[in-house]
Parts: C-alpha cells; sequence; structure tokens
C-alpha cells in the first residue's frame, strides 16, 4: 500500500497511531505449472509403455532367405504371431543369410541357449504334421516357428536356425531310441516310424559314419506309444513299395503313400513273445532295424541250429534272407553265400551255403524233434528247389523222406556250424544229368569216327567201281543161268519118277501086312526059329519101306539135291 507523506510544521496536528500490518512473502510456483507437469510425466509413460513393450532384437543366420520377407514374415509359436522379420541381408562372407527378428517384449523370455529356429515353407519330406503345415504356407506364406526347449536357459540374443524341422519338439513327452542298419534306403531325418499303421514318430537324425559301417538312426516315439517299445521289439523297413513274385503269386505291399514318398520305419512285438511280460525299453535302447518284415520275423526265433551245405552246381536265384522250407513250411532263413574253393573238385570251386534252422517256427511237438542230435544223426536231403519258375527264385528244402544212417566221416561240424550234404533239386537234377551225358558224348572221338568212315567209304567205293567186282558180278550171273537150266532139266527127268516112289513105298507095305498074315497062318508055332527069322526079315523090309518113304518125302522137298548132294539146308530141314 501508498502512504501518504504527513504535515510539517508547528501547527501541525498530532499524527494518528498506525494499526499492526501483517507482511507477506512472495511465493515461487504457480497453479499453473501443474499443466506442465502432468503433459510431462503422460510423456515419460507413454515413452516408458513403447521402450517396455517394443520387445527385444535376435539374430538369427540360415542358408537360405527363401520365405523370409522383412515386415510380413512372422514369429510363430502353436500358431501365435510372436514378431516379425525387421531384416533380412547377406553375411560378410556371403555364405548364409541373416534376419533381424524383433520379438515382443512378453515373449522375449522364451530367447533362451535351448531355443530352435527353423521356416516352415512347403516341403515334400518330413512327417506328416510339417508335411500339412509346409502346404498350409502355399496359401499364408512362409513364417519362423521357434520351439522354446526346456525352462532355465540363458539368454541369448544370436540363433543358428534349423534347416528342417525338429522331429522332438521341447512340449512333446516321449522316448528317443537308436537303430543300426546295413543301408537307410528311402529313409531320412523327418521319416515316419508306423505302429500298426499309425504313426507313432519319426527319424530324428542320421548318422553315416564313415561310410564303410552301418547306419546309426536316432528316432523318436511319443506318448503314449512309447510303452509299446519293448526290449524284444523289432524294427523293419518299410521305405517305398515292396514287389514280390512268390509261389502265391504277385504280391504288392505300401504301407501308407507317405511312405512310398519319403520312407519310413515300422515295428511291433513278435508274437512268439506273447507270454513274455511287457517291460518297457529305456530311453536310448539300440536296436537292429532289418531290411524287410520277413527278416524281422526271423530275426525273433532266439533258439538257432547253425548249419551249412556246399553245392557245386549253380545256386542262382538263391539270395540271402530266403527261407529253409520243409513241405513248403519255412523253418529257417539263409544267412550268407559265397564262394570257396575245393581242390577236390575239377572245377576247384563251390557255393557256400550259410542259414539258420530255426526249431522255435515248428510247433511244441515237432520242435522237440528238431534238434542237432537228430540232424547228425538222421540228416536230411538238402537241395535246391525253385519256389517261382517265372522269376527264378529258390529255397533250400530239407527231406527227410529218405534219411539212412551217415557213413562215418560223411557228417561234419565246422566249429559250431554243421555241414549238411546237399545236391541240386528239380530241374536242375535234369539239367545235371544232362550235363553228365553231354560230358561223356563229348568223349566220343567223333572225329576219328568220322575219318575212319571216310576212309571205308572211299575203299568200298573203290571195290564197287572196280573191275574185279563187275566180273564176279557178271560170272555168277552166268552161273545161276546154268544152274536154273539144270534144275529145270532135272525136275523134267525126275519128276515122273519121283511120283512113282509114294507109290511103290505103299506097295511095299502092303506086301509086309500081307507077309505077316501068312506067316500068322502057316501054323508054325511062335518058337520055331523060321518064324523068328522071318520076323527079322519082315522089320528089315519094314525098314526098307520107312526109308524109301522118307527118301521120296526128302525128293519131294529137295530135288536140287540130286545134282547138288545133300547140303547144310536140307540137313537142316531134314531134321
Amino acid at each position: 500500500m501508498n502512504q501518504q507523506p504527513l504535515p510539517s510544521g508547528p501547527t501541525a496536528p498530532a499524527a494518528p497511531t498506525a494499526p499492526n500490518a501483517t507482511i507477506k512473502k512472495k511465493t515461487h510456483f504457480a497453479p499453473i505449472w501443474l499443466i506442465p507437469i502432468l503433459i510431462g510425466l503422460v510423456v515419460l509413460y507413454v515413452g516408458y509403455t513403447t521402450v517396455r513393450n517394443m520387445g527385444k532384437t535376435v539374430t538369427l543366420t540360415f542358408l537360405t532367405g527363401d520365405g523370409l520377407v522383412p515386415g510380413e514374415t512372422l514369429l510363430k509359436h502353436k500358431n501365435v504371431a510372436l514378431g516379425v522379420i525387421e531384416e533380412v541381408r547377406l553375411s560378410d562372407d556371403l555364405t548364409h543369410v541373416e534376419a533381424k527378428l524383433k520379438v515382443n517384449r512378453h515373449e522375449s523370455e522364451l530367447l533362451t541357449e535351448r531355443a530352435r529356429f527353423w521356416v516352415v515353407r512347403p516341403r515334400l519330406n518330413g512327417s506328416l504334421s510339417n508335411l500339412t503345415a509346409g502346404l498350409q504356407t502355399l496359401v499364408s506364406g512362409a513364417y519362423i516357428e521357434v520351439d522354446p526347449g526346456l525352462p532355465g536357459g540363458k539368454e541369448q540374443r544370436t540363433f543358428t536356425g534349423l534347416e528342417a524341422p525338429p522331429g522332438q519338439r521341447s512340449d512333446e513327452p516321449g522316448r528317443v531310441f537308436s537303430l543300426r542298419a546295413s543301408k537307410m534306403g528311402a529313409l531320412g531325418v523327418g521319416s515316419p516310424v508306423f505302429f500298426h499303421d499309425t504313426i507313432v514318430g519319426e527319424v530324428l537324425q542320421a548318422d553315416m559314419g564313415d561310410g564303410r559301417s552301418d547306419v546309426d538312426m536316432r528316432i523318436f516315439v511319443k506318448t503314449p506309444y512309447e510303452k509299446f517299445v519293448q526290449k524284444n521289439t523289432q524294427f523293419w523297413n518299410i521305405s517305398g513299395l515292396s514287389l514280390n513274385m512268390g509261389p502265391e503269386g504277385l504280391h504288392l505291399e505300401m504301407q501308407s503313400l507317405q511312405s512310398v514318398i519319403n520312407g519310413g520305419i515300422a515295428f511291433e512285438d513278435p508274437i512268439e513273445a506273447s507270454d513274455v511280460p511287457n517291460v518297457p525299453a529305456d530311453e536310448n535302447t539300440s536296436f537292429s532295424l532289418y531290411p524287410d518284415k520277413a527278416s524281422a520275423d526271423a530275426a525273433a526265433y532266439l533258439h538257432k541250429i547253425p548249419c551249412v551245405t556246399y553245392f557245386g552246381s549253380s545256386v542262382q536265384g538263391l539270395s540271402v534272407g530266403a527261407v529253409v522250407q520243409m513241405l513248403g513250411s519255412p523253418i529257417g532263413v539263409i544267412r550268407s553265400i559265397e564262394l570257396v574253393g575245393d581242390t577236390k573238385r575239377p572245377g576247384g570251386w563251390l557255393a557256400r551255403v550259410e542259414y539258420d534252422v530255426q526249431p522255435d517256427r515248428l510247433s511244441k511237438d515237432a520242435e522237440s524233434k528238431m534238434s542237432l542230435e537228430t540232424l547228425r544223426s538222421h540228416p536230411p536231403r538238402v537241395f535246391l528247389d525253385s519256389t517261382s519258375f517265372l522269376t527264378g527264385q529258390k529255397a533250400l528244402t530239407f527231406d527227410f523222406s529218405s534219411t539212412r544212417p551217415p557213413k562215418p566221416g560223411e557228417i561234419v561240424m565246422e566249429g559250431e556250424v554243421l555241414v549238411l550234404p546237399g545236391e541240386a533239386g528239380g530241374i536242375d537234377n535234369v539239367t545235371v544229368a544232362l550235363g553228365h551225358i553231354a560230358g561223356k558224348l563229348e568223349q566220343i572221338p567223333f572225329d576219328e569216327i568220322g575219318k575212319n568212315l571216310d576212309a571205308t567209304l572211299v575203299s568200298v567205293n573203290q571195290v564197287v567201281s572196280g573191275p574185279d567186282l563187275k566180273n564176279a558180278i557178271h560170272e555168277l550171273s552166268a552161273t545161276m543161268t546154268r544152274a536154273h537150266h539144270l534144275m529145270d532139266e532135272a525136275d523134267q527127268g525126275l519128276t515122273p519118277a519121283l511120283k512113282k516112289v509114294p507109290e511103290m513105298a505103299n506097295q511095299m507095305q502092303q506086301a509086309v501086312a500081307n507077309a505077316n498074315n501068312a506067316l500068322g497062318q502057316s501054323g508054325y508055332g511062335s518058337n520055331s526059329d523060321f518064324q523068328r527069322n522071318m520076323s527079322r526079315m519082315m522089320l528089315q523090309v519094314s525098314d526098307a519101306v520107312r526109308s524109301v518113304r522118307l527118301l521120296a518125302d526128302f525128293l519131294e522137298r529137295h530135288p536140287e539135291s540130286l545134282i547138288r548132294g545133300r547140303t547144310n539146308g536140307s540137313q537142316a530141314g531134314e531134321k
């Protein structure tokens, strides 16, 4: 407040008394300052919230940038978007692609050392789920999938992406097993694993090693199917199509369309182990992977009698894994076929066929009869038998129908392997027999025989065409003409006399009969000398008549004997 000055001098009235005044201090904060303060707080909150929600940036490396588009390719887990690709560029050494990935804040906790990233794009390999997801990207586009892994990993900002989806996810329970195979065929990472025609897992890894040994594979079987993998479970390859031509005809086998494209593995427990308690296999248990189901079934029989048979004939059509049969039923399987030298044979080579006889394939009663002692005491005939004349497939066949006790030293052992004698069978027997016949025919000196025949024919030709033979034939012809004329003359001269000889013989016979009657009527005693002499004379006359009759018969049959005498032919005719 402004105070007015008081009047000065003697005549100035007395000044009034001033009231008590209160002095207030001036303040520096005005209420208007609240507005910028509030604005600043809002800006700070928005900035903090923006920074907080920005998430984190990680770097992913891939061999190729196929399907990666900045601002469009998303990061997903369980089909939920977690981030987006911001930048894709080549590395400094031009060997790979680096992708900058912005991950949402709430999902940045997944970025640990255990996380795995891969690009989901259309693929024709891998499991059915991966194949389905890949085909969906034809419409929606490729995206990056992440498997966060088990919790507890350390934070990480740089990752190497997978080129193929992993077979086992961290949130998928199951067990991993090892398989060992001689070859992979169409199998690869992602190939499915089947159990009773159901996909229960897939191949995680395949290691070729040094390329000379077997292939080691790791497979994953998810829950609850891992409990069906037991200690005696058999695994076999079902890749592609299986086309067989056997006694039952044409047989085509295909597990599934996916196994045709990507290959596959199947497993089951052997029937013979049905009475064995179910004991699931432990994690990382190793199994053998067989090339087909027949080989897997054969390996399931534990009781085996190792045998070997040597063949001197061809074993074409016989293959490893072929069956050993008896009466058409399998009783074993062939393990190996190889050529070995033999100094005792002319050819010097034999085919050595090693196989296992498996008595477990037989019934309980027949199993007790099939033993090593039985095979040694009563060895069967082992021969090659054709199972298909169309494809030429063969099998070993046991025949006990013509067994005999073996000779000393005939049945031998090669260590623990029983050696059984073998022989060719079926059409091979005919081939071997024809071979023996051909060998004997080859020993006949046809060339020398031909040369001798040629020389003989030349000599015969010389004799036939020579003058001596012609002169001899001419003289023989003249002699035969003269003989013919002589026979005609003899026949004309002797025919009347020969006709009278039988009449003379009859008259002499009649005379003898009349003489006998006369003597009987003479009255001389039967003991008189006259009668005896007459009897002897009559006998002589009778013999003479008989001789005349025989002479007549002989001359009638052989009139030429009157000229040439009695020849060998006429003597034979007389007899």
